[in-house]
């Protein structure tokens, strides 16, 4: 065996003729598979890549969290998408006080003339003259979420109380909290 500059250990085996006598055996940490293969030591190889069994789990992984994130992220645009038409009567609930506090009268009930009636998700906003006054946004039917195409958001106003009331026609799982599902 040739003599390296590695750290040599003694190893312990057995004697093959006489049971029960041990002998010590030197081992370098730096032998030759040769060397290390004579002296019944299995070489140690070098793995490369991953091992089937590990690509298989993190794929799994990767579709059980897609599973749970995809449906997650519908509602989530769904909800966005819907925020638009409350956003849209949250700004009219000023001017339409403001009129009703002027004049007690169904005809106070009327979108001011500067009011924003559509947006990207919505597709109109419109007030019927009424008492207790009602102003619908109507969501576009195309280029939304399935939840919430066509889906009406309605703002009630009671002008004897001054109390807004919300509702929306939109599955509950999307609709705003402050604007339940009717």
């Amino acid at each position: 065996m040739r003599r390296r500059d590695a750290l040599t250990f003694k190893m312990f085996r057995r004697s093959p003729g006489l049971p029960g006598l041990f002998f010590a055996t030197p081992l370098t940490l730096a032998m030759l598979p040769a060397e290390a293969s004579a002296m019944g030591i299995a070489a140690m190889k070098k793995q490369n890549g991953f091992t089937l069994i590990e690509l298989m789990i993190v794929v799994a992984i990767i579709a059980i969290l897609a599973a749970i994130a995809i449906p997650q992220y519908n509602d989530f645009t769904a909800r966005s998408q819907l925020s638009e038409a409350v956003t849209l009567l949250g700004g009219l609930k000023v001017p339409v006080a403001e009129q009703f506090a002027n004049d007690v009268s169904a005809t106070s009930c009327a979108l001011p003339v500067s009011a924003i009636t559509s947006g990207k998700y919505v597709s109109d906003v419109s007030a019927a003259p009424a008492t207790p006054c009602v102003i619908t946004a109507t969501m576009n039917s195309d280029g939304v979420n399935a939840k919430v195409a066509s889906a009406t958001v309605k703002i009630t106003y009671a002008a004897t109380s001054g109390i807004w009331d919300c509702t929306t026609s939109a599955p509950v799982e999307v609709a705003p909290k402050a604007c339940p599902h009717e």
